[in-house]
């Protein structure tokens, strides 16, 4: 079993459930805010509260990735694909709230910029998850990544992490 899937495990279908679709629903009710500029305190507030609940799917999910594993029930494959439509669904919204926001100049706006760009910055590291999880699903490529490592560890490919110039 992969890690991803092994996170998945440790929070349960309907807790996983519930609170992904909890912040969908809020990103859905905001997304028909947002239209209208002329209610800028009452979005910043709302962009707030999407904010804090993306703040806390992931801290739940980089709390249960360090953490001991769980006695919650295994994710079927099934149940792992709807979890990865659901995260991708998630970015979609996501993506969309923040593209009316921007067209309706609220990333120019001090009450509701920062909020809208927190909220981009979760859409992607949603869609990072999305992809490490899928990718965590197929065993061929996991084994090619992990041939490759290996035989790039045993021929002395092997850098430094300080010596990795990030341009």
């Amino acid at each position: 079993m992969s890690v991803a899937v092994a996170v998945l495990n440790n929070f349960g279908n309907d807790q996983w459930n519930a609170d992904v679709y909890d912040t969908m629903a809020l990103a859905s009710r905001l997304s028909t805010l947002v239209k209208d500029r002329s209610k800028t305190i009452g979005i910043s507030y709302r962009l707030y509260g999407l904010n804090s609940k993306l703040n806390a799917l992931f801290k739940q999910i980089y709390a249960r990735l360090e953490g001991p594993a769980g006695e919650e029930r295994v994710f079927t494959p099934e149940e792992t694909q709807d979890a990865i439509r659901s995260l991708r669904k998630l970015c979609g919204l996501l993506d969309t709230l923040f593209e009316a926001g921007r067209r309706s100049r609220l990333t120019n706006n001090s009450l509701t910029a920062s909020w809208l760009n927190s909220i981009h910055v979760y859409s992607d590291e949603l869609q990072e998850l999305a992809q490490i999880i899928e990718l965590t699903l197929d065993e061929y490529h996991l084994k090619f990544v992990y041939e490759r490592a290996s035989k790039e560890r045993e021929s002395g490919d092997v850098f430094d992490i300080s010596q990795i110039e990030i341009k």
